[in-house]
């Protein structure tokens, strides 16, 4: 059983679901995940769930993010096996890492590895581009998810930036992309600048990283 969003796809995109027998329901991807029974959300999970599912061994991402209390205590009573990776995955280089140690509990070191490659930076623009030739069909209109706000400058024609289900701006990159806006869904101060490959968001705190290096 994995009670775990990020797990769950990881383990599917090395191939090495086999062997699961339920989710919960926040984990939707990919598509054929919801052919598994559920277990209920990841803070409010269900103990006759969990016990129909008949595990011999539960993954999560941290004891912090099961609940609620009394059904996690419930568990622990029970002693059923339970694994958390060590690599928690924040970002990219942290999730590789993730992959990598996930293909060995697994042993699908291939797939992990494949995997992994298509977080690289080159990998990202071969798809960009390839959906860039997709638009030249009539008709087509081709919607994306993407957190790389780069990306989003350079291939996106329109964009709608979104915090907390908040739509903040609807329009072209450089309608969206402002110190205003950007600043106001991450946080942070943000740093534009307009290029000969588009408009580049950075920011502050990380430039002062790359400067101390």
């Amino acid at each position: 059983m994995v009670i775990s969003k990020q797990y769950n796809e990881l383990i599917f995109a090395m191939g090495a679901e086999k062997d699961v027998v339920a989710v919960d329901i926040s984990s939707i991807y990919p598509p054929k995940i919801k052919e598994l029974p559920t277990v209920g959300y990841h803070r409010a999970l269900s103990l006759e769930g969990l016990l129909a599912a008949k595990p011999t061994l539960i993954m999560h991402n941290g004891m912090r993010s099961l609940g609620p209390e009394h059904i996690v205590k419930q568990l622990l009573d029970l002693k059923i096996p339970m694994k958390e990776f060590v690599t928690k995955g924040d970002d990219i280089e942290s999730t590789k890492a993730l992959m990598k140690e996930m293909g060995t509990y697994f042993h699908t070191e291939k797939s992990a590895d494949s995997s992994s490659k298509k977080l690289d930076v080159h990998y990202q623009f071969q798809f960009m581009h390839k959906i860039q030739a997709l638009l030249k069909q009539p008709n087509l209109v081709i919607i994306g998810v993407v957190h790389d706000l780069n990306l989003a400058a350079k291939f996106a024609d329109h964009i709608v930036l979104i915090n907390n289900t908040k739509v903040l701006a609807n329009g072209t990159p450089l309608e969206v992309l402002t110190k205003k806006n950007i600043k106001e869904a991450y946080f942070l101060e943000p740093i534009i600048h307009q290029t000969e490959m588009g408009l580049q968001v950075f920011f502050a705190y990380c430039l002062k990283l790359f400067h101390s290096v």
